[in-house]
């Protein structure tokens, strides 16, 4: 790829997640390369009245328009590489690029063009409703974003007016992260062209070299602490068990988490970690559990855990069904299934030392071959090649 400069933009989360980490990890691995690279954020306000009124203005934010507009000139960006729009910068962002004639690039780290809440989950189900209807009526009268029918509807309508205006067909190439999100996208009402979706997994950066570690028995819950990732699940699943588990993470299902640990002594709760805390404790432990019952697009911590040569017991749904190949670096279990969880759990403690050396050994090779910095770098370059002479 020749030289040029790569704009990347990102709209932060208050809570720092996935897609916050993974921008920045496409950032430092662009400037690493010694590409001209130069990160634009947009960071949605805290206090409540503001929020609002910013995202009543979230169809079309001008200030954001012009924002991005001299951003692109100052630093000549020949390339616009958007991770999330939401909703401080809005589609704007995508019309000032058009406005510069610089090709964009946009990658979908959830479904919220096709569905508001960004996850296909609702009240502890599969959400499937909508996603080849014209507008998401059903999705607003479930109030399936904050639990609010005002918001949802505020939402899928700036979805719906920038379809109807065309801001989803100015992007030039979609990255999508796994075969089946590429296929949820195309069977939706979504209608893009298919060749301009690219399927390019998302990556880590290990912390350290790989080091030989001693696997101790316990498994380990590394996630948001909320309904969809499937934490209620988890806990009933390791309740009145002999097998121990160690959660880290915080969220809005953290008092439940601390009761039932109280109650429950093989389960202990380790709350937020840093990042290299949390490597230590994928080293150590003898398998993540992945127990998400919503269908996620990825799943950052499942190739963590595979960087740091632990298997992964993953939900067949979504992204973990994907990334987590059963009996190969990992296990699969029926989404909500407690009986398929706890059977897993007593398949994977009844292998011997060899045959778990072997999942682990898959699961390393598995993160060298496809979510490593290295093989990520040569296909996100040949992404931005593709959109040139675009515009």
């Amino acid at each position: 790829m020749k030289s040029k400069n790569i704009g990347i933009v990102h709209n932060t989360y208050l809570l720092m997640g996935g897609e916050d980490l993974v921008a920045e990890n496409e950032y430092n691995l662009l400037k690493e390369q010694n590409l001209n690279v130069f990160f634009l954020k947009f960071q949605n306000p805290e206090n409540t009245v503001v929020q609002f009124i910013g995202f009543l203005f979230s169809f079309f934010n001008l200030i954001s328009f012009f924002k991005c507009i001299n951003w692109l000139k100052k630093n000549k960006i020949e390339v616009m590489h958007v991770h999330n729009w939401f909703y401080l910068a809005s589609p704007s962002i995508f019309w000032a690029a058009k406005f510069c004639k610089v090709p964009i690039v946009l990658t979908l780290h959830n479904y919220r063009l096709i569905y508001p809440s960004g996850v296909l989950s609702h009240d502890s189900d599969t959400y499937l409703k909508n996603l080849s209807s014209p507008f998401p009526w059903d999705a607003i009268n479930d109030r399936v974003y904050r639990n609010s029918r005002i918001l949802t509807f505020i939402l899928a309508f700036t979805v719906w007016i920038n379809k109807k205006v065309g801001t989803w067909k100015l992007i030039d190439q979609y990255i999508i992260l796994t075969e089946q999100s590429k296929e949820i996208f195309q069977k939706s009402s979504f209608h893009i062209e298919p060749q301009k979706f690219k399927v390019k997994p998302n990556f880590v950066i290990r912390a350290s070299e790989r080091k030989q570690c001693v696997q101790q028995e316990h498994f380990l819950y590394v996630g948001r602490l909320s309904q969809e990732k499937g934490v209620d699940f988890l806990l009933e699943a390791f309740s009145d068990s002999t097998y121990k588990l160690k959660i880290i993470g915080d969220g809005p299902l953290q008092s439940r988490v601390e009761k039932f640990v109280a109650n429950n002594p093989n389960v202990s709760y380790l709350g937020f970690q840093n990042r290299e805390a949390i490597e230590r404790e994928l080293s150590l432990c003898s398998a993540v559990i992945f127990p998400s019952i919503c269908s996620e697009t990825f799943g950052l911590v499942i190739i963590e855990a595979f960087a740091s040569s632990t298997p992964v017991i993953a939900s067949s749904i979504g992204g973990s069904g994907s990334i987590v190949k059963d009996q190969f670096n990992g296990l699969h279990f029926e989404k909500s299934n407690l009986s398929d969880l706890r059977s897993k759990l007593k398949f994977w403690t009844s292998l011997d030392d060899s045959e778990k050396a072997r999942y682990r050994t898959n699961a390393y090779n598995d993160y060298l071959q496809n979510y490593s910095p290295k093989t990520n770098i040569e296909q996100l370059l040949q992404i931005y090649q593709s959109t040139s002479g675009q515009n």
